[in-house]
C-alpha cells in the first residue's frame, strides 16, 4: 500500500509540471486511482449477515426469496432461506434487494493502472482476467488475495 501511495505522489508531481491540456487528461485516471487507494484502505471485508435478499440461484434456474446471507471473511459462509445469522453478526436488511453471482471478464486489458478495476467491482463483475501479463499484475493479484486492495479476484 506504502509502494503505492508513493508512486501516486510521484505521478501527481510530474502531471503537476506539465501543461493544462496534459494534466487534464490524465486528472480522472488519477482521481480513481486516488479513490481506490482510499475505499481499499477503508472498507475491509467483515462478518456481516445480508437479511430479505432474494437470492438467484442460477444452477437451479430459480430465484429464491425472504434469504439471508451469510459473509465471513470477505467469502460467502452460507446462503438460503433457512439461513440462521450467528449471534453478535452486523445484519442490514437487504430490503428484497437481488443477490447474483459474480460477473467474470474473461478478456480485459489493463495496461496502465489499476484503476478500473474498483470500476469492475461496482458494476459486479468480480473475476478478471487480464490479457496484457505485465510483470505488476501479479502484485495487483496478490493485493487482492491479501485485500490490501479491492480488485476483483
Amino acid at each position: 500500500m506504502k509502494q503505492l501511495m508513493a508512486a501516486l505522489a510521484i505521478c501527481m508531481a510530474i502531471f503537476a509540471q506539465q501543461p493544462a491540456e496534459v494534466v487534464a487528461k490524465y486528472a480522472l485516471e488519477l482521481d480513481v486511482i486516488e479513490l481506490t487507494l482510499d475505499a481499499s484502505s477503508r472498507y475491509r471485508a467483515r462478518d456481516v449477515a445480508l437479511r430479505n435478499v432474494r437470492l438467484v440461484n442460477v444452477v437451479q434456474g430459480r430465484v429464491i426469496p425472504g434469504s439471508t446471507i451469510v459473509v465471513r471473511g470477505g467469502k460467502i459462509a452460507q446462503a438460503g432461506p433457512d439461513v440462521k445469522v450467528p449471534a453478535g453478526m452486523d445484519v442490514i436488511d437487504a430490503g428484497g434487494a437481488f443477490a447474483v453471482p459474480g460477473l467474470a471478464d474473461m478478456h480485459v486489458h489493463q495496461l496502465t493502472t489499476a484503476a478500473h478495476h474498483l470500476l469492475h467491482l461496482i458494476q459486479g463483475v468480480t473475476t478478471v482476467r487480464d490479457m496484457s501479463g505485465f510483470p505488476w499484475m501479479l502484485e495487483w493479484r496478490r493485493q487482492a488475495e491479501s485485500g490490501e486492495m479491492l480488485f476483483p479476484r
